[in-house]
């Protein structure tokens, strides 16, 4: 998720303070959670600072403001998203200097609690993927599951190690040949599935002429983390990020309006 503003915003406070002109970027196309295109103007490359870090160059999307009252006063409110670009520079940046101290460190213990709760889902989901591995994919329990013959049925299932709000999406792997348990005739291949509270649903194919049943606590195959997901994580206050062409330290300050997170989903 890349990090964006409003037009209005950046016309009332970024506009003044830079001779920064938006660029154009027509090859990239925004989808809202909902699917609906996101407008926007063009993009601006700002040094940001965050908890006592300068992140130079950042790229910031200007998004064309909604036509209607209540959209325009809900953007009022909330008027941008903090990205990944940002969130992991900042992360990355703070871990080399404090390493597995950086959440006791004074920077991050003194910010608004939101800032620790950014990072600390970062950290979850950088770590998911640099071990590639979320977890087993197990049906619930409970009763058996029927699966009519010569059928596809969506069945869903947990993952061992919770992904959390950070991972939205996973690669689901069918455990190796002599691995685990399946009824006959029942298949299971390899899918990119949408993560929610902890679940997925796995599509089950029944290749016989009978119907067939899944036990509870069976493995269905095993999970890869993939993309990060817009899910709302925390509401970054102002104070704790300025956004300058060159490290304009005050821009921000006395603002109180909250800055959303990259998982803050509209």
């Amino acid at each position: 998720m890349v990090t964006t503003v409003t037009q209005a915003f950046f016309e009332q406070y970024l506009m003044p303070q830079t001779n920064e002109q938006l660029k154009s970027c027509t090859w990239l196309k925004l989808t809202a959670a909902n699917g609906l295109d996101i407008p926007y103007l063009g993009y601006v490359e700002l040094d940001v600072e965050v908890l006592g870090t300068t992140l130079p160059q950042m790229g910031i999307l200007v998004v064309k403001d909604p036509p209607d009252p209540a959209s325009q006063q809900r953007k009022t409110v909330v008027p941008g998203l903090l990205g990944m670009n940002i969130i992991s520079g900042c992360y990355s940046v703070l871990f080399r200097e404090h390493g597995n101290n950086l959440f006791s460190s004074p920077l991050v213990k003194q910010a608004e609690r939101e800032w620790g709760r950014a990072l600390s889902e970062y950290q979850q989901m950088d770590r998911l993927l640099q071990t590639g591995h979320v977890g087993e994919a197990v049906t619930p329990p409970g009763p058996a599951i029927r699966i009519p013959a010569g059928s596809l049925q969506f069945v869903q299932a947990t993952c061992n190690q919770g992904p959390g709000p950070a991972i939205g999406t996973v690669l689901l792997e069918p455990l190796p040949y002599g691995k685990g348990w399946l009824p006959m005739n029942l298949l299971i291949s390899s899918a990119l599935l949408t993560v929610s509270r902890g679940t997925v649903n796995i599509p089950v194919v029944n290749v016989g002429e009978e119907d067939q049943w899944l036990r509870s606590k069976t493995v269905l195959g095993t999970s890869q983390p993939q993309t990060p997901s817009p899910q709302r994580l925390a509401l970054c206050p102002w104070k704790n990020l300025q956004v300058s062409q060159r490290a304009i330290h005050h821009l921000l300050k006395g603002q109180k309006q909250p800055f959303s997170s990259c998982w803050d989903q509209r």
